[in-house]
């Protein structure tokens, strides 16, 4: 997991699209669960992390996700 302690969880989770826009999945999977892990209540990242899960077939891992971010 990348470590970020000086950069802000936004951020990360910035860079974590970027990832998911040019189809480096795992990337941008790790990305979004640093942001979680550094700011639980970060919905974009939850929900991000549910397109990852969507996208490598990981259904209902996806759906938690998506859960996770509409209670952020």
């Amino acid at each position: 997991m990348a470590q970020y302690s000086f950069i802000s969880s936004r951020f990360v989770c910035l860079i974590a699209d970027i990832f998911f826009l040019f189809g480096a999945y795992p990337l941008a999977g790790t990305e979004y669960q640093c942001a979680v892990m550094h700011e639980p209540g970060l919905s974009a990242a939850h929900a991000g992390l549910g397109d990852v899960h969507a996208r490598l077939g990981r259904y209902e891992d996806s759906v938690t996700s998506y859960q996770n971010a509409l209670n952020a």
